[in-house]
């Protein structure tokens, strides 16, 4: 199994990531709980730059999930929401 991160999600909705899931279009989303272990009391900018930096353990935990069969799939393609457990 394989999954690739790409771009940041757009718009207002939760923090994440456009992904790939085994070539399938999938989207990785952080909960707040995720959020405020990744970045504390960030502000928006400050955000978009933790959030690259962590880029590689945001993947894993989402792989692992992945794995494990926590994935739901919508219109979106496969959808994986990393909580600050999973990190």
């Amino acid at each position: 199994m394989s999954l690739i991160l790409g771009s940041r999600l757009a718009g207002d909705g939760p923090p994440g990531f456009q992904a790939s899931l085994d070539g399938e279009p999938a989207i990785v989303e952080l909960d707040s709980g995720a959020i405020f272990k990744l970045a504390r009391r960030a502000t928006h900018d400050e955000l978009d730059r933790i959030l690259e930096e962590k880029r590689e353990r945001i993947g894993d935990a989402a792989i692992r999930l992945a794995r494990e069969g926590f994935v739901t799939r919508g219109d979106r393609g496969a959808e994986i929401l990393v909580t600050a457990l999973d990190l």
